[in-house]
């Protein structure tokens, strides 16, 4: 199922699955509080910032890393995070990979 429309998002649940992180990524706590509107692509991925035209001159998303964070309960997860240290949007690779 995809949806387009942006929506409010609480990242709490995130916050606290990542924080075994913040000691290695001091600036994520703040990137994940920040993610308060969200886009649901599907079951699969939520996109935090406009994600057209990846990585091409003027767009928001411009690629810098993935962190993966275990365990939460949502299942295993997939932070992209784009240049300036902001998260971009979140794969549930867990669901990806049981395909549920």
């Amino acid at each position: 199922m995809i949806f387009s429309r942006w929506k409010e998002y609480d990242p709490t649940w995130l916050v606290k699955s990542a924080e075994y992180r913040f000691s290695e990524y001091t600036w994520l706590r703040d990137a994940l509080i920040a993610c308060n509107r969200a886009k649901i692509r599907s079951d699969y991925y939520i996109y935090f910032v406009n994600e057209k035209k990846p990585n091409k001159p003027g767009s928001e998303w411009q690629f810098q890393e993935s962190i993966t964070i275990e365990d939460t309960p949502e299942g295993d997860v997939v932070i992209d995070v784009i240049q300036k240290n902001k998260v971009g949007g979140i794969e549930f690779l867990t669901r990806v990979i049981d395909g549920t």
